[in-house]
């Protein structure tokens, strides 16, 4: 089999959301197991220039000339090649061309788009687009049994149509083995007392401002620590507000985005990490980064987050996704009345999920996509 692997992805930068790395590091990956990836996505204001992902054009630019990109790259892509895509949206072009591709599916757009306000017909539109081209797909692959479940019931696919392979993770970049107090200074972080980490999208699902108010509980209780809450979005003002009405400027950090390059030192820092999240959440790659930082992670009961904790740390599912339950938890962790796994166990289970094991996986499926052709 030729092995040729076409992926069309949302951005050229890994760093623009989950989805993204995901596409970026899966090709990587895959051309270290012997395929022919092509990667394409849009690029974004400000991304580096140095990606290994083809821009097809700007993301800003209008919708009608970004899926004309698309169309334009797969006619002129050989008929030897196996398509996949990571967005809907930029799947309509394939279903419109009659051409065979497999989906990638990261999350419900319909959903997100409704959890963030969108109007009703916006989420109704979006919902059906959704519908039309995951039910014209020839396979799709999914990232936990929670999103499978969704496909199934809010988009109609057929159970045998769906492969659900976990995420990945760029083990060897997170597994460095830098001192936690070193990532500290280097950071600029506090070097005394607990730190906990989150790093998200900074939008009103992800469970930040429940995250907030129940830290500012236990440091009420007299409780030492910091919370460092990374990222960038539409929610940044609103936890700056929150923070300074609790009088919390010296014990929350606003750091922004954090670099690709101080990421793997971010993780090392903290003594846990949290994934809040309230909704939506199909995986959660930055638990695997955590993880292979040598970083235990808590997170709610919501998604796939379970599916990928339960195995090696139950006690790390937190009982559910109300502030109550995140205050429950982070303090059990602070205090250290919940079972802690060392660096090595979280290192030793983070590594069953590295790129290469599953990029193994994914090609798998693809090969039998191919035997189809």
């Amino acid at each position: 089999m030729n092995q040729k692997v076409l992926q069309i992805g949302m951005h050229t930068d890994a760093a623009a959301g989950g989805a993204d790395r995901y596409a970026c590091e899966l090709s990587a990956a895959l051309s270290v197991d012997g395929w022919t990836v092509s990667a394409t996505g849009f690029t974004l204001e400000g991304s580096p220039d140095d990606t290994q992902i083809e821009s097809l054009g700007n993301a800003g630019d209008p919708l009608r000339k970004r899926l004309r990109a698309i169309r334009e790259r797969v006619a002129n892509t050989p008929h030897d090649h196996l398509i996949t895509a990571h967005f809907a949206l930029y799947a309509l072009p394939l279903v419109q061309m009659r051409r065979r591709f497999l989906m990638h599916f990261h999350g419900p757009w319909a959903a997100e788009a409704a959890q963030g306000g969108a109007a009703m017909w916006v989420v109704w539109m979006k919902r059906r687009m959704e519908r039309w081209v995951y039910q014209r797909a020839t396979h799709v692959i999914t990232l936990s049994e929670a999103f499978r479940s969704v496909l199934i019931k809010d988009y109609g696919v057929l159970p045998e149509r769906i492969s659900v392979i976990p995420g990945g993770v760029d083990f060897p970049r997170f597994a460095s083995g830098i001192a936690r107090a070193s990532a500290r200074r280097e950071l600029g972080w506090p070097e005394e007392g607990p730190l906990i980490l989150s790093v998200r999208r900074l939008t009103r699902r992800m469970g930040l401002e429940q995250a907030l108010s129940a830290f500012g509980s236990l440091v009420r209780e007299g409780l030492p620590g910091t919370l460092v809450l990374g990222g960038t979005g539409e929610l940044g003002a609103r936890l700056k507000l929150m923070r300074d009405q609790k009088g919390l400027q010296n014990r929350v950090l606003l750091p922004g985005f954090i670099s690709e390059d101080d990421l793997p030192r971010a993780f090392r820092a903290a003594d846990f990490s949290i994934m809040p999240s309230q909704a939506l959440e199909g995986f959660g790659l930055t638990v695997l980064e955590s993880l292979a930082s040598g970083t235990p992670v808590l997170v709610t009961p919501v998604g796939g987050m379970p599916e990928v904790i339960r195995p090696f740390a139950p006690e790390w599912v937190l009982e559910g996704p109300a502030t109550a339950a995140l205050e429950k938890g982070m303090r059990a962790a602070m205090t250290r009345t919940l079972p802690i796994p060392d660096e090595a166990a979280c290192r030793a289970y983070a590594a069953r999920f590295s790129w290469d094991r599953i990029a193994r996986q994914v090609g798998a499926v693809y090969r039998t996509m191919e035997s189809k052709e």
